[in-house]
């Protein structure tokens, strides 16, 4: 399995001081050039030891949430993720309180969402019109083979 090699996380909405891009890395590792360059121009590269990226990326979005919303509202992280292969998922965290989305952490949310367009998890609210109607739209420009392709050669767990 390809391990993570960075996260960029930008943090679109709460307090201006806690707003803005972050990408970290494993230490030693030369700072990646993320797909996304709107949101992660001008980002701080945060180097972590080997091993300690997962948590590094959990940790952050704790501090971020204890400033965001607590009323049932959420603030809004762009993120982008790159694993060691070149294969790259990015899309919104939409972070509560607590610094998870929906009860999930960054993580748990992460491998959903790729597990969603990969067409292997049905969202119990989608009845069979509204699944089969999305499973086309992801057909049509292959994104569920690529995330497919994230699921079985990249450390999403």
């Amino acid at each position: 399995m390809n391990k993570v090699k960075y996260v960029a996380l930008n943090r679109a909405e709460g307090l201006v001081s806690q707003c803005g891009a972050v990408v970290f890395i494993e230490d030693g590792q030369e700072i990646p050039v993320t797909e996304d360059k709107r949101h992660f121009n001008g980002a701080k590269c945060v180097y972590v030891q080997p091993g300690t990226l997962r948590s590094a990326v959990i940790q952050k979005m704790s501090e971020w949430g204890r400033t965001a919303p607590d009323d049932g509202g959420y603030d809004k992280v762009d993120f982008e993720v790159g694993w060691e292969n070149g294969l790259v998922y990015g899309g919104r965290f939409d972070m509560q309180y607590g610094g998870t989305d929906g009860g999930e952490t960054f993580w748990t949310s992460l491998k959903g969402r790729v597990e969603f367009y990969a067409l292997k998890r049905r969202p119990s609210h989608f009845n069979d019109e509204q699944w089969n109607s999305f499973c086309e739209r992801v057909k049509e420009d292959e994104g569920d083979k690529y995330c497919e392709k994230i699921l079985n050669e990249c450390d999403v767990n």
